[in-house]
């Protein structure tokens, strides 16, 4: 029956974290979702909702525009050196999107949508 009520847990442990500064998402191949937060204290939370739950949790620089990702834990060396560009979003929208970036060697990224900005 506890199911029934607290699906994900009687304790909500989001509440212990860090106040979000930037939520941002972007969709990737096959409608997966991925959703960034960083939090205060340069760290980072990034979740990734495809064929189940993934749930990384590292640390972030700001460089100028681009956020630089360190993955300390194991991780595919696809994302091993992921960052994020704000750029010039569309001129009708007036305002500046993030850009992620899989590794430093990607051609292609994925426009994010952001849900909160405290960073600016």
């Amino acid at each position: 029956m506890s199911l029934l009520l607290f699906p994900s847990g009687i304790i909500d442990f989001t509440k212990f974290e860090a106040p979000d500064l930037l939520v941002a998402q972007y969709e990737g191949v096959a409608n997966c979702t991925s959703t960034l937060r960083l939090k205060a204290g340069e760290r980072f939370v990034k979740s990734s909702a495809c064929f189940g739950m993934d749930e990384k949790s590292e640390s972030y620089k700001m460089v100028g525009d681009t956020i630089r990702l360190t993955f300390d834990e194991e991780i595919s060396a696809h994302e091993k050196y992921a960052y994020a560009v704000f750029r010039p979003a569309l001129k009708a929208q007036g305002k500046e999107i993030p850009a992620y970036y899989a590794n430093s060697a990607a051609q292609d990224s994925y426009p994010m949508i952001i849900y909160e900005n405290k960073l600016r």
